[in-house]
């Protein structure tokens, strides 16, 4: 890992850290564990997420979540899974 000092590091330049720890951990995990792993991360991210919103103001706790502009995730088509035998 490039040595970065805290001041350097950026949201962004930690989600890519983040992210690459986490493919290094899933690589040495099973397929079942790996799905786990991610899973369990990302609730507690979402909780965490959704405390912070929630906690930032007080006009943010009448607001669904899931309301407002996507910025970064643009809709998605649902594709039809296929399952194989």
């Amino acid at each position: 890992m490039n040595k970065i000092s805290l001041s350097d590091l950026t949201p962004i330049t930690f989600l890519q850290t983040f992210i690459i720890e986490l493919m290094h951990a899933s690589e040495q995990l099973g397929t079942e564990q790996s799905q786990q792993l991610i899973e369990n991360i990302a609730l507690t991210a979402g909780r965490f997420f959704e405390e912070v919103y929630r906690s930032s103001g007080k006009d943010n706790k009448k607001k669904p979540l899931n309301k407002g502009k996507r910025r970064f995730f643009p809709p998605r088509q649902a594709t039809p899974l296929t399952l194989k035998a």
